[in-house]
């Protein structure tokens, strides 16, 4: 599926880009389908505490693939570098570096997204288990995060 249909980005040598995205219908019609919410508090907690872009993908991430799970899925630290690790060398050190990131971070977004079961196996991946998910089915999840 396209994400995108059409995209116009401004340089101007700040190395902040000024532009807008233009998301395909069938992307917005699959989001609107089939949401998976996120709780923004968590989102917001991973930022401050580390700043790390990759802890946010995992919670993202993790939160996705649990919303229709309902058997165990083998995830290879390949396959998580390929979608979330491109900041990361395609070598031996940027492989283990990216291990030892992955098990940090999603060490963090188990302590604050408790319902999600996951197991860290080194040298080869995760296993996500069929969880609850991080904002309940069925929710009104806009107001979950107020007050």
């Amino acid at each position: 599926t396209a994400l995108v249909s059409a995209a116009e980005f401004v340089y101007d040598n700040s190395f902040a880009w000024d532009g807008v995205l233009q998301l395909t219908h069938e992307f917005y019609r699959n989001a609107i389908v089939r949401p998976v919410p996120v709780r923004w508090s968590v989102i917001n907690m991973l930022r401050r505490e580390s700043g790390s872009a990759l802890a946010m993908d995992l919670y993202v991430y993790a939160t996705h693939r649990v919303y229709e799970l309902d058997r165990p899925v083998e995830v290879s630290f390949k396959q998580l570098r390929l979608q979330l690790g491109a900041n990361y060398q395609n070598t031996a050190q940027g492989k283990e570096n990216f291990e030892a990131e992955v098990t940090e971070k999603l060490a963090r977004v188990c302590a604050l997204y408790r319902q999600l079961k996951v197991m860290v196996t080194a040298g080869k991946g995760i296993t996500i288990f069929p969880s609850l998910t991080s904002v309940p089915k069925g929710s009104n999840f806009r107001y979950l995060d107020e007050g």
